[in-house]
């Protein structure tokens, strides 16, 4: 999954934060998300390990992700006027508990309740620690530390997994997710207390937003359908194949690097490139990378393959986004990409569950290839239209 998927939209809609607020943000976001970082080895923890099968592993996975969309709403919609520090303290106090007695819960229903509400909880600290950061002096710089730190908590993840796996069984994994959060129930106090204010429409006038605009925001959406399935079955795709779990881990760790290397690489190349160029590099990579997946695995392609589509995921993703800025003359589109970047990366999985379970591997690469190249006609048709 790529880092700058909960980038905020509207950034200056928040206040001006001290240097202090912003590493508590930095580290509360990442911390938040953790679950995200290390999805593919928790689907196979849930789906070998808890003994649920890839299609209820899949479905888990896509549950906690819906939590999370349903907790940003929630925090931006219903809570604006309340006190951040109090919000932010009790997600990392829900995500703590939640994550801790994750492990207790072996039935179904109940494990799907915990996991909503973990997710929920993730969304909502997620919303405020993007505000946070958007207001802090230098925003880029701030969200570059958040995206750096999420990757090095998903290559960590990757190596110290299978060794928790050993020591402490299934639950292991959700209790160091537990302890990751614990210190930002504390930390939350540095955050400022109250959410923006939105700003008025620049200009004055309300102007009518361009069909360009939303065609761009589906190719977002559809994109991250295909993306966040393959993604997030990357480790059952690499089991599926016979490789054992030590390559994988170090397969799925390359791919959290190279996606830090491919978000890197777009940021500091965005100035000179177009949203256009960007795109089309990004998304032929992403295309040969998701085409990789079909071949037969092996100890060598599987990790260059996870790394490539990693890489240009999060190289693809920002200028994706710019595209649809450009798009959007009033800012009412560009405002749902969290919500279409979310629902997106939560239908996903569930629908790479069923395509696995029933179709195998292949079926899950296949659909993901298919959509990717759907989203890029829907995104340069965007740009052609008037």
């Amino acid at each position: 999954m790529p880092a700058s998927l909960a980038a905020p939209a509207e950034p200056s809609l928040a206040p001006r934060v001290r240097p202090a607020a912003t590493w508590a943000a930095v580290y509360l976001g990442a911390a938040a998300v953790a679950f995200v970082s290390v999805m593919p080895m928790l689907v196979g923890v849930l789906a070998q390990d808890l003994g649920l099968g890839a299609e209820r592993a899949g479905v888990l996975a896509a549950t906690d992700r819906a939590g999370a969309l349903a907790g940003t709403v929630v925090c931006v919609l219903a809570l604006r006027r309340q006190s951040r520090r109090r919000i932010a303290a009790a997600g990392m106090l829900a995500l703590t508990v939640g994550n801790a007695v994750t492990g207790f819960f072996t039935a179904w229903g109940p494990l799907l309740v915990c996991r909503f509400a973990v997710g929920f909880a993730q969304g909502t600290v997620s919303a405020i620690c993007y505000a946070a950061m958007g207001g802090c002096p230098r925003p880029a710089r701030a969200f570059a530390f958040y995206c750096a730190l999420q990757m090095i908590l998903g290559s960590l993840g990757a190596w110290i997994i299978p060794w928790l796996l050993e020591v402490g069984g299934w639950p292991a994994p959700f209790h160091a997710l537990a302890l990751l959060a614990l210190p930002g129930i504390g930390v939350a106090a540095l955050i400022p207390g109250s959410l923006p204010k939105r700003s008025p429409e620049r200009g004055g006038a309300k102007a009518p937003n361009s069909s360009r605009a939303w065609i761009a925001l589906a190719s977002i959406f559809v994109f991250f359908v295909g993306a966040g399935g393959l993604y997030a079955f990357l480790e059952r795709i690499g089991d599926a194949a016979g490789l054992t779990r030590a390559v994988i881990a170090r397969s799925l760790s390359m791919a959290s690097l190279a996606g830090l290397a491919g978000s890197l690489l777009a940021g500091g190349v965005a100035h000179r490139w177009g949203a256009g160029r960007g795109a089309a590099l990004g998304g032929a990579l992403s295309l040969a990378a998701m085409a990789a997946f079909l071949l037969p695995a092996n100890g060598v392609l599987f990790p260059v393959a996870a790394a490539g589509f990693n890489f240009s995921w999060n190289l693809l993703y920002p200028f994706q986004f710019a595209g649809l800025a450009q798009a959007d003359r009033r800012g009412s589109a560009t405002a749902f990409t969290p919500a279409a970047t979310g629902s997106g990366f939560a239908l996903g999985p569930a629908l790479a569950a069923v395509l696995f379970e029933h179709h195998g591997s292949g079926a899950v690469s296949m659909v993901a290839l298919g959509l990717g190249m759907m989203s890029l006609a829907l995104l340069f048709g965007a740009a052609r239209s008037k």
